[in-house]
C-alpha cells in the first residue's frame, strides 16, 4: 500500500547478526551501517527528484502542523538542515497492544540521547 513513497531496505541475505561481536553486522558497528544506509539514501533521492530527507526511527512518527513544504519554502538555499525538537510518549504500560493508539502521555527533553531532536537535510543541489 506504501510502495509509491516508502522504501524498505534490508540485508542482500539472512547474514545480518546484530548480536555477534564477532559478526561485521554488530552493534558497534550500527553508526557505520547508517551513514552507509544515509550515503546510499542520498544519491537514490536525489535521482527521484526529492529535496529533503528525514530520518526517523521504527518506533517514531513525525506529526507536523502544516505542510513541510510551507515550512521551507522560506529558507534560503544555504539552509541544509533543519532540526524539529523531540517530543517522547511515556508508556503507561509495557504492555501496549499499539502504542501510537494507546498512549496519551509525553514530555519533552528527559531522554538524553534524544535532546538533538530529529533533523531533515537538505539533498537537493
Amino acid at each position: 500500500e506504501f510502495a509509491g513513497f516508502v522504501t524498505v531496505t534490508t540485508g542482500d541475505d539472512n547474514s545480518l547478526d546484530t548480536h555477534n561481536p564477532n559478526s561485521p553486522d554488530n552493534y558497534y558497528t550500527l553508526m557505520q551501517r547508517q551513514e552507509e544506509q544515509v550515503r546510499r539514501s542520498v544519491v537514490s533521492a536525489r535521482r527521484m527528484g526529492i529535496q529533503w530527507l528525514f530520518h526517523i526511527d521504527d518506533d517514531e512518527l513525525l506529526h507536523l502542523t502544516e505542510p513541510f513544504s510551507r515550512l521551507v519554502r522560506e529558507l534560503g538555499s544555504d539552509v541544509t538542515c533543519i532540526t524539529f525538537v523531540n517530543i517522547e510518549a511515556t508508556p503507561k504500560s509495557l504492555n501496549a497492544e499499539c502504542v501510537f493508539e494507546e498512549i496519551d502521555t509525553f514530555s519533552q527533553h528527559l531522554m538524553l540521547a534524544y535532546r538533538n531532536g530529529k533533523s531533515a537535510g537538505r539533498v537537493s543541489v
